[in-house]
C-alpha cells in the first residue's frame, strides 16, 4: 500500500441499519516494547467478501477516532491472567487395540567416583602399606629388650671354719662362722644370744618359753598384738612378708619384719619345741640392707647348724660304730653326727666314744 494515499472513510450503510464498530486496531497502541524491524512483505490470502469493507492495516491506525464511536465503544470485558497449562492428549479407547505392556524401567547406572577422589584413596592405601613396610623392616633389625630381673642376693660362701654354741639349759646348738664374735649380754637375759660379723651385722638366738598347748601361729598372733602398743603406746613393729621354712626337719616360719623404734628392716625365723619358742634374727648394720648382709648370706650355714637337743630331738640318735666321727671339712651336705648334740649326746650315751676327727 501505498503510504501516501488518502485514507478512505467508511461510510454505514443506510440499508442495513447498522454502524460498523470501530476496530480496536483503531485505538492508539502504546508503546511498551521497543520497535522491531518491518517483516518483509508477505503474501494476503483474499477474504471472502462481506458488507464490510477493511480499510488497509495502516490507514485505520492512523485514522482518528471520533467521540460518537468512543462513546458507543462497548467496555471490554475483564479478563483474568492467562496461565499457560497442559492437559496431556488421552488416546480414545478403539475396540482392536491391545493393551500396552509396562516396560520395565532400567537399573539405575551407579556415578563413576571422580578422578580425584580415586586418586586420594590410592595415595592413602599406597602410605598405609609403606608404614607396615617400614615397621616389619625396622622390627627385625631392633632387638627385644632384655627382661628386667629382680636383684637377687649375693650366693653364699660355706666357710671353711665354725664354731659352735651349745646350751644344755635351752636345748640347742648352732653353728656359725668363727671370724664372728659373741656378744657378752648382760645376766638379765640369759636367753639372747648374740654373735657381730665384721660388718656390723647382727646373728642372734633369742629363746623363750611356749605357754604349753599354744602353737606357733597362737604366739605370733599373740606377740603381735602386744607388739601394737609396746613402743611408749605405738607399734614396735611391722611385719612386711611372711613364708614358711623347715629347719632340720622342725617346720617354722621365716618373717621379714620393720622395728619402728630402731628404725631398721630385719628378717627373723620362728620354731618350737615342745616347750621354747627360739627366734633366729638377722639384723643389718648401719651401712647395708638385711640382704646384702653378711649374716644373712650365712643364713643356710647357720640354719644347717642348727638343732634342738630336746629330749623327743635326741631319740633317734644311735652310737658310732667308732670311738670318732670324721668331721673333716670336705664337698658334699655336713655330717648330722657332727654337730654339737649329737655330739654331746654320744659321749654321754656311747662307751669310749672319743668326739669329732677334725
Amino acid at each position: 500500500m501505498d503510504p501516501n494515499s488518502t485514507p478512505t472513510q467508511i461510510e454505514p450503510d443506510t440499508n442495513q441499519g447498522v454502524t460498523p464498530a470501530p476496530s480496536v486496531l483503531d485505538q492508539p497502541v502504546p508503546q511498551l516494547v521497543e520497535p522491531v524491524s518491518p517483516l518483509p512483505p508477505q503474501e494476503t490470502t483474499p477474504q471472502p467478501e462481506t458488507d464490510i469493507i477493511p480499510a488497509p492495516e495502516n490507514e485505520l491506525i492512523s485514522q482518528p477516532v471520533s467521540s460518537e464511536s468512543e462513546s458507543t465503544l462497548p467496555e471490554p470485558a475483564f479478563t483474568p491472567p492467562f496461565t499457560p497449562s497442559f492437559t496431556p492428549p488421552q488416546a480414545e479407547p478403539t475396540g482392536s487395540a491391545e493393551p500396552i505392556e509396562s516396560v520395565p524401567s532400567a537399573a539405575p547406572i551407579p556415578a563413576k567416583p571422580q578422578s580425584g577422589t580415586l586418586k586420594t584413596l590410592l595415595t592413602s592405601f599406597a602410605l598405609i602399606l609403606l608404614g607396615v613396610f617400614i615397621g616389619v623392616l625396622a622390627s627385625s633389625f631392633v632387638p627385644a629388650p632384655s627382661p628386667i630381673s629382680p636383684p637377687t642376693p649375693t650366693p653364699e660362701v660355706p666357710p671353711s671354719n665354725l664354731q659352735s654354741l651349745t646350751s644344755p639349759i635351752y636345748n640347742f646348738s648352732v653353728q656359725v662362722p668363727d671370724n664372728w664374735t659373741r656378744v657378752e649380754t648382760s645376766s638379765n637375759f640369759p636367753y639372747l644370744f648374740q654373735f657381730r660379723a665384721s660388718d656390723e651385722s647382727t646373728f642372734e638366738v633369742l629363746v623363750r618359753d611356749l605357754p604349753t598347748g599354744q602353737t606357733l601361729e597362737q604366739y605370733l598372733s599373740e606377740q603381735d598384738e602386744i607388739s601394737q602398743t609396746a613402743f611408749e603406746g605405738q607399734p614396735s613393729k611391722k611385719i612386711i612378708s611372711s613364708q614358711p621354712i623347715t629347719i632340720n626337719g622342725v617346720e617354722g616360719v621365716e618373717r621379714e619384719e620393720e622395728f619402728l623404734a630402731a628404725g631398721l628392716t630385719g628378717r627373723v625365723i620362728y620354731i618350737v619345741s615342745t616347750t621354747n619358742i627360739y627366734s633366729l634374727s638377722f639384723i643389718p648394720g648401719p651401712a647395708n640392707n638385711v640382704l646384702e648382709s653378711e649374716v644373712y648370706k650365712s643364713k643356710q650355714t647357720i640354719i644347717d647348724g642348727f638343732f634342738l637337743t630336746t629330749p623327743e630331738a635326741s631319740a633317734g640318735y644311735t652310737c658310732p660304730p667308732g670311738e670318732w666321727v670324721d668331721c673333716m671339712p670336705g664337698p658334699g651336705p655336713q655330717n648330722p653326727q657332727c654337730v654339737p648334740a649329737f655330739l654331746d649326746w654320744a659321749k654321754a650315751n656311747c662307751p669310749g666314744f672319743q668326739g669329732a676327727a677334725l
